[in-house]
């Protein structure tokens, strides 16, 4: 239940912080989730799967996306160890 708030301020945080929530990366959110749930934690490859799947956004961004991600998974495993 954690990791899903987690997810979901994520969510909410990078549509506030990216144009009112006009990312070029929003399209891509949920690919991105299901991919990382999947274990694919590496952002070079999950930039360049959606860049072949149509993104024309930064890299930059898909790095600010993939760090609160793992921001969110650390914080998920932290409270597991307690």
């Amino acid at each position: 239940m954690y990791l899903i708030t987690c997810v979901v301020q994520l969510l909410a945080n990078v549509a506030f912080l990216s144009d009112s929530g006009l990312s070029l990366l929003n399209p891509y959110h949920d690919y991105l989730l299901r991919r990382w749930n999947g274990g694919h934690y590496n952002t070079q490859e999950l930039f360049e799967e959606i860049r072949q799947a149509g993104y024309t956004g930064s890299y930059a961004t898909v790095v600010r996306f993939t760090r609160q991600l793992r921001a969110c998974q650390d914080l998920n495993e932290e409270k597991v160890q307690l």
